[in-house]
């Protein structure tokens, strides 16, 4: 961190940006690789900017999700608080394998759960479209894995409905910010 909270990449070493042929492209003039999201590498995202408490709820006991439960891990500020699956018995074993507190008895249950802010959906592709307006009627944001919807109709109701509460919602799909 710079003084004032500015979070600020360290310039890589060696690196001369009078010469951008000699870096094929890897850094930028920042002198910080490009992979490096925009705002951090020209100084404009503050330390509190990325740094807020957010509490997820999982709905779903399978391997994507606990792919994504790791990467929460290092985000500062998430939480996974909840989780739920098909079989209740289920969702304990996996919330007690990944650190949860809380293993509810139902993705109904989980969705009214006022200690989640957002919900990840890691079920079954024929499924997403009932959880996501599940998790939004009841006031969450949502990350839904990929494939978002069986349908573009299906994603346009999904998306619909999530405009009309002032919620986010989003397809789990890597994207660069910048």
């Amino acid at each position: 961190l710079r003084p004032g909270g500015i979070v600020q990449a360290a310039p890589v070493a060696g690196y001369r940006p009078e010469t951008p042929a000699s870096n094929n492209g890897m850094y930028g003039p920042e002198g910080m690789p490009m992979a490096t999201p925009l705002d951090i590498r020209k100084g404009l995202t503050s330390a509190d900017g990325v740094n807020h408490k957010l509490n997820w709820g999982i709905i779903s006991a399978s391997a994507i999700a606990s792919d994504w439960i790791k990467c929460l891990q290092d985000v500062p500020g998430a939480t996974v608080t909840a989780c739920a699956a098909r079989d209740h018995s289920r969702a304990k074993i996996y919330a007690a394998d990944h650190g949860i507190g809380t293993a509810h008895a139902s993705y109904e249950e989980l969705c009214s759960d006022r200690n989640v802010d957002i919900v990840y959906i890691g079920t079954k592709t024929a499924d997403h479209h009932k959880h996501m307006l599940m998790a939004i009627a009841a006031g969450k944001h949502v990350l839904c894995e990929k494939p978002f919807t069986e349908t573009a109709e299906q994603a346009r109701e999904v998306y619909a409905a999530a405009r009309a509460k002032g919620l986010f919602c989003q397809e789990g799909m890597w994207v660069r910010y910048f």
